[in-house]
Order: structure tokens, then C-alpha cells, then sequence
């Protein structure tokens, strides 16, 4: 059974049964095959529903993918080395002082 409790700006917090929490997350799914503008589109249509949600920050977000060509068929890019490109991170962006301290 789960209990689910609001928290701040209206979102739900979960716990199961026995008060363990339930791992933190929104799974955002794009179906379907696209092509990478569609893609960018999509993912910005996920961010406009979180904010009419109420979400206007996050962390950690993780997309999982599998690259195709133009017909769908698995493609497995590589890296210059030749090995397999698994995983490509971005990092957060740099924040001035000037925004850390409101000026």
C-alpha cells in the first residue's frame, strides 16, 4: 500500500509500506522513432509540462536512447579512438558569483 503526502509547491511525496520511501524521479517517456530536431522538440514539450506542473528545478536527469539511422535500425556510435561512445555527459552550467549572490 502507499501513502502519498503533499509536500512543498503542491508535488507528492510517496512512501510504501513499512515508511520506506519511494526512490525520487518522473519517468518522462517519447515514444516512438524521431528524428533528432523532433527529438529537441519533444523534450522541450516533457520541460513545458513540468513547469505547468509546478517542477521548475531538477537534478540528475538521465535520458536513455537508441541512436538509429534514417530506416530505424540500431546504430552504435563511436568515439575517435574507434571504442563505443556509451555515454555522453553534459555538466551543469557555470554560475557566476553574480547569480549566486542575486546581484
Amino acid at each position: 500500500m502507499e501513502d502519498f503526502t503533499e509536500g512543498k509547491n503542491g508535488c507528492i511525496n510517496e512512501t510504501m509500506a513499512g515508511g520506506k520511501k519511494k526512490p525520487d524521479g518522473l519517468k518522462i517517456q517519447l515514444r516512438g522513432f524521431r528524428s533528432t530536431p523532433e527529438l529537441r522538440n519533444m523534450l522541450n514539450l516533457a520541460v513545458d509540462e513540468m513547469e505547468a506542473r509546478g517542477i521548475r528545478n531538477a537534478r540528475g536527469v538521465n535520458l536513455y536512447l537508441t541512436p538509429s539511422d534514417g530506416e530505424g535500425n540500431q546504430v552504435f556510435p563511436r568515439k575517435e579512438d574507434g571504442s563505443k561512445l556509451t555515454v555522453i555527459t553534459i555538466e551543469a552550467p557555470y554560475r557566476a558569483a553574480a547569480d549566486e549572490h542575486g546581484i
